[in-house]
Parts: structure tokens; sequence; C-alpha cells
């Protein structure tokens, strides 16, 4: 799959969210038409929705619950999903706006997209860690996951096995924000693993789910 591609689904998470859902026009011409082509544009073998899926439904909510545990494959196939059957459920795509469908598996394809980008370009370099963090909207106030006064790194990073998604960012932004006070700190903690292992983790998280992913309602039963 052409990352590149999957990259420019990221474009319209800033657009649904502050999007009126009253206005169908803005929403067809703006968003959805785009949209529709840039998934089309993206090779996933030309296999149909209902072959990714263990099992398949005739409505959102059936498929839907594959959304918190998602692939980057079958995140593109929910996509398609809902374009497919437009065609026989009128308003599914408006529908899919208004309670967020779209833009929660765009959040889900977003976290999929950013986590591999941080493993896959493991190195020194702090701006584009801070780039992705931000990008990813990962950016966290990390003093309010600390538990030591004043913060003893060493210590925090010893939580990373068992931290949940947002520790595991606050870690990140920790490992950032130590840089300013210790300059090399932060390639230092690269190469001793302490970066890897806090991507690992969230790796893990987001594979299974528990990186704040949720799965919408149903809105069309046909």
């Amino acid at each position: 799959m052409d990352r590149r591609k999957v990259f420019t689904l990221l474009k319209y998470i800033p657009m649904l969210e502050k999007t009126d859902v009253a206005d169908l026009a803005s929403i067809n011409g703006k968003i959805l038409t785009p949209l529709h082509h840039d998934v089309a544009e993206i090779d996933i073998t030309y296999i149909s929705y209902y072959d990714i899926f263990s099992e398949w439904s005739t409505h959102k909510k059936g498929i839907l619950k594959y959304l918190p545990t998602a692939t980057m494959r079958q995140c593109i196939a929910l996509l398609d999903f809902c374009f497919g059957k437009e065609r026989f459920c009128d308003g599914l795509c408006i529908a899919s706006v208004r309670d967020k469908t779209f833009l929660k598996i765009l959040y889900r394809i977003r976290n999929l997209y950013y986590i591999d980008e941080l493993l896959m370009s493991q190195n020194g370099n702090e701006d584009h860690y801070y780039k992705v963090l931000r990008y990813a909207d990962w950016e966290i106030e990390y003093g309010d996951y600390m538990t030591t006064a004043p913060i003893n790194l060493n210590i925090e990073l010893k939580r990373t096995p068992k931290a949940d998604f947002d520790l595991c960012k606050a870690l990140l932004v920790a490992i950032l924000r130590e840089d300013h006070f210790s300059n090399g700190s932060f390639t230092r903690r690269v190469l001793r693993g302490d970066v890897e292992r806090v991507l690992v983790r969230m790796k893990y998280l987001i594979s299974m789910g528990l990186d704040t992913a949720e799965p919408t309602s149903d809105v069309c039963s046909h």
C-alpha cells in the first residue's frame, strides 16, 4: 500500500472536525467527492471490503465492529464500504459525516500511520519527532502523568511495559523535553532503546484498540 496515498487521507481530518453538517452541498463538494476519489486511488489489491473481513454484514454496524482493532488495510476497506453502500442506502455518506464515522476511521488511520512512521525512521532527529507528535495529535501535558517530583525520567520509563496510550504519549514528550535541559539526551535515549520501547508499547496498544478509538453507531440497517 502506497503510504503517500494513505497520507493524503489525513488532510480530511480537520475538514471533518470543522464541517457544518447542515451544509450538505459543501460536504459533498469539498469533502465526500474528493475523499471518495482519494480512497479509490489507494491500491488494496482491488479486493472487495467483504473479502477483507472474516464475515460480511449488509449494514454499517456489522462492519464497524472491526474499527477499534482494524489494520490499515481494513480501515481503507471501511471507507470503501461506506462509499460503496451509498448506492443502496442513500444518505449513508452524509450520515457517516454526521455521526463521525469517517472521522473515527481517519483517526484510526492517523494513529496507524504515524506509529509506523516513527518505528521506521528511528533516529536522533528531535524536530522529526516533534513534527509527528503534532501531526498525530499526540502532544500532551506530560507533567500531569509523571509520578516523580522533580521528574526522574529513568524511574518514569520503568512504567512503559504497563503504560496506557496517554502515558506513552506523555513519556515521548518527556523524553523530548529532557533534551532541552540536557543537550544530547534524546539521542542517547534513542541509542539505549528507551524511545523504541515506548513506541513498541504504543504499537501494541493501537493493535489492541486501546488507543481511544471507538466503534460508531449504526445509521442504516439496509
